[in-house]
């Protein structure tokens, strides 16, 4: 019964660190959009700051859930699945007129998923 209750709670834990990776990374992608929507290059210089600060901020989110997931036990290729799972563009450079994109990653990230479930296959 204790077991079960500590399970639980790990798993609550885990989720919450997670949505807060998601709630980052779609902060991340409503700044990238709104790049593109700024025509004033001195509001658009605003929002690739904002856009740069709200990425660092979807890198530190997805560390402490890699970390969280080491401490609850999920080592094999952690590090490397969590840059799959929840990738994060490059920083945006200060003359862009738009925010760089993970869509030219999708493939690789779909390769790497595929890759993933026959490893946890095999593991069981």
């Amino acid at each position: 019964m204790l077991e079960r209750e500590i399970l639980q709670e790990t798993g609550s834990a885990l989720r919450k660190t997670e949505d807060k990776v998601n709630w980052a990374l779609l902060q991340l992608e409503v700044q990238g959009r709104e790049i593109i929507r700024t025509e004033c290059t001195a509001k658009r210089r605003e929002a690739i700051v904002r856009y740069n600060r709200l990425r660092e901020e979807a890198l530190v989110a997805r560390r402490d859930l890699t970390i969280h997931r080491e401490a609850a036990g999920i080592r094999i290729k952690n590090w490397e699945r969590m840059e799959v799972l929840y990738p994060v563009p490059p920083p945006c450079p200060l003359d862009a007129n738009r925010a760089p994109t993970i869509e030219s990653l999708s493939r690789t990230c779909e390769q790497a998923l595929k890759s993933y479930v026959r490893d946890y296959k095999l593991l069981k």
